[in-house]
């Protein structure tokens, strides 16, 4: 009996995705210079951003600039909050009653709008590059591995 690795593809689709999304937070972060004002302008950030848009996935160093990014971004949404409201909204009813629970929704200035953006296209990016490093890591391990 013959062992087939069928782990690539999903390997291979995430690399895709990281890329992709890496691209996109690319051209996000060069759109939303005027938000970010002298973020963007350190030189460092310039570079990520050129990495990020011809393709090539980022080093070590410039995840620690990008942590930074989402720092700052943090801060700055922060600053933008307008006003936060609660709201009801219906989970469900019976013939005898109705289910209500409430959420809290904030409301950002246009900028802040922007950095929220900007904000989810980098934890997009994040979050798709993690899987790819734990799927790298989990084929090394597999590969490495003695039946």
């Amino acid at each position: 009996m013959t062992f087939k690795r069928t782990t690539k593809f999903p390997i291979h689709t995430l690399a895709i995705l990281a890329v992709q999304h890496g691209r996109e937070l690319g051209v996000d972060i060069s759109t939303n210079a005027e938000v970010l004002g002298e973020i963007v302008q350190r030189p460092a950030m310039g570079a990520v951003v050129s990495r990020l848009a011809t393709g090539e996935l980022c080093e070590e160093h410039d995840f620690f600039i990008l942590e930074a990014l989402e720092d700052d971004l943090a801060k700055h949404i922060s600053m933008e909050l307008i006003s936060t409201e609660v709201v009801p909204y219906l989970v469900g009813e019976t013939d005898d009653e109705t289910f209500w629970r409430t959420r809290e929704v904030s409301t950002y200035s246009e900028r802040g709008m922007q950095a929220l953006l900007l904000q989810k296209s980098l934890q997009r990016f994040f979050e798709t590059w993690r899987q790819l490093d734990h799927q790298v890591k989990a084929e090394r391990l597999v590969s490495g591995l003695r039946f």
